[in-house]
């Protein structure tokens, strides 16, 4: 079923392979291998067939919305992104989503460094995929 949704996901979005992406990585941390190894190949098959696909049809690789929202060197665009995020989380009441992150790797570290459990242990895919999230904003 999580395969299904990963190659629903490529079809939704230009990005749609990141929470896939995420998915796979999220079980290889949990030290489930073969899930994580039959998820990402799925994954980059089906990354790889419709890439090629749109690239047929289309001539060219990504959306052609993404590049008229993407310009500019990386440099730049990352300031633009910190500079949004800002401005989000300020006025736009993201900030307490955001604070919960630390309070949350915070306790996860405690854990580890009492011996309670390991870090990885604790890691849970929601705040895998916070950090993600937050990042590609």
């Amino acid at each position: 079923m999580l395969c299904v949704l990963m190659l629903l996901s490529l079809l939704a979005r230009a990005d749609g392979f990141i929470v896939p992406g995420l998915a796979a990585l999220y079980l290889l941390l949990k030290r489930k291998v073969r899930a994580a190894l039959i998820c990402a190949v799925v994954l980059a098959a089906g990354c790889g067939i419709y890439e090629a696909w749109r690239y047929h049809y289309y001539h060219a690789l990504l959306p052609n919305t993404y590049y008229v929202k993407v310009a500019g060197p990386l440099w730049r665009r990352m300031k633009n992104a910190v500079q949004q995020l800002t401005e989000v989380a300020s006025n736009r009441g993201l900030l307490p989503y955001l604070m919960v992150f630390p309070f949350i790797i915070i306790e996860a570290l405690k854990k580890a460094v009492e011996g309670s459990s390991r870090f990885l242990d604790e890691v849970r895919f929601d705040i895998l995929l916070l950090v993600a999230w937050t990042s590609n904003a």
